[in-house]
This record gives C-alpha cells, sequence and structure tokens, in this order.
C-alpha cells in the first residue's frame, strides 16, 4: 500500500539485513528494504513510509560469520540506496547533474540506515579504523563508512522490529505486512534500546545467581 508524501519532504530510509549459514547447500541472503518517508523518522517520531525498492538476493561471495553477511549485505544496500538519492532530485529537477554523485549525494536531505546488527552499528559509528579478522570484511566496512558520509546516518534496532528480517529467510512476515497495511514505522533512540537489552541481560544472570544460591543452601551440611 503506497501512501501520499510530499515529493519535498520525501527522505529515505534502507533497511538491511542478512542471514548467515553453514551449510553447504544453503547459501546466505541479502535482504534490502527502501522506504520512502519523511524527516520524523529521523526524530525518533511516527513517520509516514511507503515502499520504494526492496530485494531478496543470495550474496555473492563466501562469508565465514554472521557478521561477514551482515558487512557485505548493507554495503552493497548502501549502494542501491545511493542510486535512489541519486535519481530522487533529477526526477524533480532535471538540471541536476546526478552523473557526479560525490557533489550531489552530501548535499542532499539525509537518509537513514537500519541495521539489527551490532557490531556493524559499532563499527559504522565509530571514527576508528575497522579491525576485523577477516581482511575482506575490514574492505567491507571501510566502504560503510565511505557511503555513510554521503550525509546517510546509521541506526540500531531489535531485530524484531527488522521490516527486511524476512526478505532473508522462511518466517512469519506479521511485521513487515503490519507497517505496509499501516502506513507507518517509528525510530527509538539506540541507547535507550540497548539499556533495555543490557537490563534483560543482567535480569537473567541474577536469576540463575539467585537459583544457583538458593540450591547451595538447601543441600545438607
Amino acid at each position: 500500500m503506497f501512501h501520499s508524501i510530499p515529493p519535498e519532504e520525501i527522505r529515505f530510509c534502507l533497511f538491511s539485513d542478512a542471514s548467515f549459514t553453514t551449510s553447504a547447500i544453503d547459501r546466505p541472503v541479502a535482504g534490502c528494504f527502501i522506504v520512502a518517508t519523511n524527516a520524523k523518522l529521523g526524530l525518533n517520531q511516527i513517520a509516514p513510509v511507503t515502499p520504494f525498492g526492496w530485494s531478496s538476493k543470495t550474496i555473492p561471495r563466501v562469508v565465514r560469520s554472521t557478521f561477514s553477511a551482515e558487512a557485505v549485505s548493507l554495503s552493497n544496500n548502501l549502494d542501491r540506496l545511493s542510486w535512489v538519492r541519486q535519481l530522487w532530485p533529477f526526477l524533480l529537477d532535471p538540471k541536476v547533474n546526478w552523473r557526479k554523485p560525490d557533489l550531489v549525494l552530501p548535499s542532499l536531505p539525509p537518509a537513514i540506515a537500519v541495521t539489527d546488527c551490532k557490531s556493524v552499528y559499532d563499527i559504522g559509528s565509530k571514527t576508528v579504523v575497522p579491525s576485523c579478522t577477516e581482511p575482506r570484511s575490514t574492505l567491507e566496512c571501510l566502504l560503510i563508512k565511505e557511503r555513510l558520509s554521503e550525509n546517510v546516518q546509521l541506526r540500531w534496532i531489535h531485530s524484531q522490529a527488522q521490516l527486511a528480517d524476512s526478505l532473508t529467510k522462511p518466517m512469519d512476515a506479521g511485521t513487515l505486512r503490519s507497517c505496509l497495511r499501516g502506513g507507518t514505522y517509528s525510530l527509538f533512540d539506540e541507547s535507550l534500546n540497548l539499556k533495555t537489552r543490557a537490563d534483560k541481560r543482567t535480569q537473567h544472570q541474577w536469576y540463575k545467581t539467585k537459583n544457583l544460591a538458593d540450591s547451595n543452601a538447601e543441600e545438607p551440611k
């Protein structure tokens, strides 16, 4: 379903995800879902979303880990986002020189790239040089940082809120269907998401420790 957004208010948001498997038969899959939205999404407010482009393809090279799969997927999907961002202003104004993306992209309204891979988010959001055990993954991370410098903001979300998740594996696509049906989406502050995740881990650790102490106390002397 498509929802009306004034052309001058349109911003683009990319949802990037990947699946990883060690099976020799099933190959890793990269999912890409690009939506048109407005500036409210970047402000963590409820914003309209309309599907603009999507893909679900096997990753073209061998990857050794989930991190590598996510890095390759995000790198390729950022290229797709750049292409969309180049063409859109040209459709509004044919005078835009879309043949020079290094000049056009940084001057465009900010875009958003969303990932549920915390490791990729950390590398993309830090200013240090990426350091990975796989040299090819390091190159992908450098490409990601280069694309992010084109006025693209990298955001992290829980896997349950990842709209591209169902494009990478057989699963219930209820989250994606609900978003398309309602036509709205909202991001949340990463620090709050990470704090919530940390609190759950702390509670789980406390629970295990408490059970162990209780069981020791019940042992006969």
